[in-house]
């Protein structure tokens, strides 16, 4: 039996990492599209060249900020670079064989504090990034509809950290800022955004780990929330890194007004998929936080970690 392939976008990105580096550790033959989209005719080439089975979707336009500073560029990327792939697949294998999985967001629902969010809640994204996330679900829908051969994942993750993530994102500044502090290359002042803002936080290598088992058939088609089922307050996640620094530092909250409209608290219900294929996020978070301290220490020491 020929190995099975996917086809990855976005795959230089954070999670596109891990996801590659998974999908090898499992024998699937995985490769990162070169493509920038929405290059159609670009992305109908290289699913020729590579022929996969399944084509993860995971490129876009995913930190809220930038989507909100320039909402054309993620309208671009989110939903023309979702109808382009579509496109190309449609053109590539009108039979509709290859499994097209496509990676949304939490960020589709309109959470209220403390509603657990399940993929039964509403669906009414107050950003603009929820917006174009709604957009790509309900233009794959269409799309795979009219094909009914093309089966059909989609992924709404919400928060997930881990090695190599970017510090535009929380959890990852406040550890770079703890490695940075330890070197002494900075102040022992850690500076964080709202401390009681409440997020439901799994770890990347659970998340990518759903998306493998839909490549390799152990996640039926569907719709399915990615999520740990807690929630955990930033200030929870910074008095973790007190424990696991080596040097006592500072706290120096601000207040950020461009996000001030966001839930205060956020959880989300993992369970569809926990019976459809026994997925579950099972990353301890001690364990997620303090591999990423630990990541920032190396890239602080190689210099890679800046000023």
């Amino acid at each position: 039996m020929a190995r099975p392939r996917a086809l990855v976008t976005g795959a230089a990105g954070f999670v596109g990492g891990h996801l590659i580096a998974h999908l090898a550790a499992r024998g699937v033959e995985a490769a990162a599209s070169r493509v920038r989209l929405p290059d159609r005719a670009g992305f109908a080439r290289l699913l020729a060249e590579t022929r996969p089975h399944a084509v993860i979707h995971l490129a876009a336009v995913s930190f809220l900020p930038a989507a909100e500073r320039d909402p054309r560029a993620a309208l671009a990327t989110n939903v023309d670079g979702v109808r382009s792939v579509l496109e190309a697949l449609g053109e590539a294998d009108p039979g509709g064989s290859t499994r097209f999985i496509l990676i949304s967001s939490g960020h589709v629902y309109r959470p209220q504090n403390g509603q657990v969010l399940d993929e039964d809640s509403p669906v009414d994204p107050p950003t603009t990034y929820g917006r174009t996330k709604l957009a790509a679900e309900i233009l794959s829908r269409i799309w795979c509809e009219a094909e009914p051969r093309r089966p059909l994942w989609v992924f709404r993750p919400f928060n997930h950290t881990g090695p190599r993530q970017p510090p535009i994102y929380a959890a990852s500044s406040f550890a770079r800022q703890a490695a940075l502090i330890e070197a002494g290359r900075m102040a022992p002042v850690l500076e964080t955004g709202d401390l009681e803002v409440r997020r439901d936080f799994s770890d990347v290598r659970d998340i990518v780990r759903a998306y493998a088992g839909a490549a390799v058939g152990e996640v039926p088609p569907g719709t399915y929330n990615l999520a740990s089922g807690r929630s955990l307050s930033l200030g929870e996640v910074v008095e973790r890194y007190r424990k696991l620094a080596k040097v006592a530092f500072e706290v120096r909250p601000r207040m950020e007004p461009d996000r001030a409209g966001e839930a205060r608290d956020i959880r989300a219900c993992a369970e569809r998929i926990a019976g459809a294929s026994g997925w579950r996020a099972e990353i301890p978070i001690e364990t997620t936080l303090g591999d990423l301290l630990a990541d920032w220490r190396e890239r602080t020491a190689a210099g890679e970690a800046g000023p």
